[in-house]
């Protein structure tokens, strides 16, 4: 534990704070349509009340991987110097963990990994607080829900225009009448926010996306001149499909830009649900629950099991006289790992053949039966657990010798793609290959666990149990 009470590891503690601290803001995904101009700073694809969670979630998990990758100690320097860092004080090994993770410094290609390792976490935390996924996803079910525009909305039209718009919100939801009138109803309404009117909707809060609105109040101009030129001309079917299409794009950027201002004026989802009533849209109340309410109690459960059963094991052995004496602490520890391990691997089993099989039923595309619908769900939960399982056991004892290991074989293969293959590093390639290949067993087990839990069981798990979120914000849970 020495290079953890360096002040080498204080130093590096310090860096990868203050540039997980600043990297949070960048995005990790590409750009999409319904994202506003205004993406930097991140915050605006937040919640109000959840991006400062997030912030600290991505810097804890990013103090968390520094702390990993600094455990295997200064005797690591030996290994790496066959990777290009040849002559690196020894002491200083937390430092250089922070450099390479932080990419301050050039990192030989051999270690890009670490830099992979970041993104992936950064890509995680924002998708795991819906950024920007959940945009889509409210956009979804704006679209979806029932509109019956209140009156306090519909005296914000004009009296010329109101009466024709109550009745067009009332024609079918497939008619160009109907969709011009929910477009235009909610235009007014929008652009009513903040002229000392009572609105459900605060012009501060959509201050960030003045650009934005101004772009979809152009486009809404245009497009009025050319729905009033077809309703005028009924017959021509080909002009109102075409319209039809247009309308619809328009509607969905209004309801891009409405999610962006409400996260930016609520503090939690109740608000945002209250806000989209008083606003006129009634979506379903269907009970159910995050699917990790479901899986997280399962995972500790299997953890405590595991825990007892090997604090057991050595009680039962130290009672029968088969070891010398029993150290508590020895044990705890001894049993937590395996502990971890299994929550680890049944938690994910069961978390993704819950959520594929909730994704297909969503899709209609679900049978219990069928082999189409089983078999993705089986591979993904099996390489899961191959996973977990080979992390286990790498990290509990053994990861000075697979570090090495990978490194002899990245090391084989550059001298054999380079034709001066020496034969060095013969006997130690081979110890990360050979735990791999006897883990692999524990796949075949993770895939029979999501399959057999996929197929026997019936309806869908978000559906039990009381509702404790919006019915608008699950369906934009990536948890389905």
């Amino acid at each position: 534990m020495e290079q953890f009470l360096s002040i080498f590891f204080l130093i590096g503690l310090l860096v990868v704070t203050a540039y997980a601290w600043q990297r949070f803001d960048e995005p990790s995904f590409p750009e999409r349509e319904n994202l506003p101009h205004t993406v930097d700073p991140l915050r605006y694809l937040f919640l109000r009340s959840t991006y400062g969670k997030a912030r600290l979630a991505y810097v804890a998990g990013m103090i968390v991987l520094y702390c990993l990758l600094v455990a295997p100690g200064p005797t690591m320097i030996q290994t790496l110097g066959e990777v290009g860092f040849k002559d690196f004080p020894p002491s200083a090994w937390a430092l250089l963990i922070a450099l390479v993770l932080t990419g301050v410094g050039a990192a030989p290609a051999s270690v890009k990994w670490l830099n992979f390792l970041e993104e992936w976490l950064r890509r995680w935390v924002h998708s795991w607080f819906l950024v920007p996924d959940g945009i889509e996803r409210t956009i979804g079910v704006l679209e979806d829900a029932r509109y019956d525009p209140p009156a306090s909305q519909l005296a914000l039209v004009d009296d010329k225009a109101r009466e024709r718009l109550q009745d067009d919100v009332k024609a079918s939801a497939g008619t160009l009448r109907y969709r011009w009138a929910r477009t235009a109803v909610l235009m007014v309404s929008l652009r009513q926010m903040g002229a000392g009117a009572v609105h459900p909707l605060k012009r501060a809060a959509f201050g960030p996306f003045e650009e934005d609105f101004k772009s979809i109040l152009a486009s809404y101009r245009a497009l009025r001149q050319d729905v009033e030129a077809a309703r005028a001309n009924p017959n021509d079917s080909d002009t109102e499909e075409n319209l039809l299409a247009s309308v619809d794009s328009l509607l969905k950027r209004i309801y891009a830009y409405m999610s962006w201002g409400l996260l930016q004026q609520a503090d939690r989802e109740s608000d945002i649900d209250q806000i989209l009533e008083d606003l006129g849209f009634r979506i379903p109340k269907t009970g159910g629950r995050r699917l990790l309410d479901v899986v997280v109690p399962a995972a500790v459960l299997v953890a405590i099991i595991t825990m007892v059963f090997w604090v057991s094991m050595d009680v039962g052995r130290w009672a029968m006289g088969w070891s010398t004496g029993l150290d508590v602490s020895d044990t705890v520890i001894g049993a937590l790992s395996p502990a971890i391990a299994a929550a680890l691997m049944y938690g994910s089993a069961v978390f993704i053949a819950l959520r594929g099989r909730s994704i297909e039923i969503e899709e209609k595309t679900w049978h219990e039966d069928s082999a189409r619908c089983l078999i993705p769900i089986a591979l993904k939960a099996g390489l899961v657990t191959w996973a977990v399982i080979i992390a286990a056991t790498i990290i509990s004892d053994q990861f000075p010798q697979a570090w090495r290991s990978l490194v002899a074989m990245m090391h084989n293969l550059s001298s054999f793609m380079a034709g001066t293959a020496t034969g060095a590093f013969e006997e130690e390639w081979s110890f990360l290959p050979i735990k791999i290949a006897t883990a692999f067993p524990w796949m075949l087990v993770g895939a029979t666990a999501a399959a057999v839990l996929a197929s026997s069981l019936r309806g869908d798990v978000r559906r039990i149990g009381p509702a404790h979120s919006p019915p608008w914000r699950r369906r934009r849970s990536s948890s389905h």
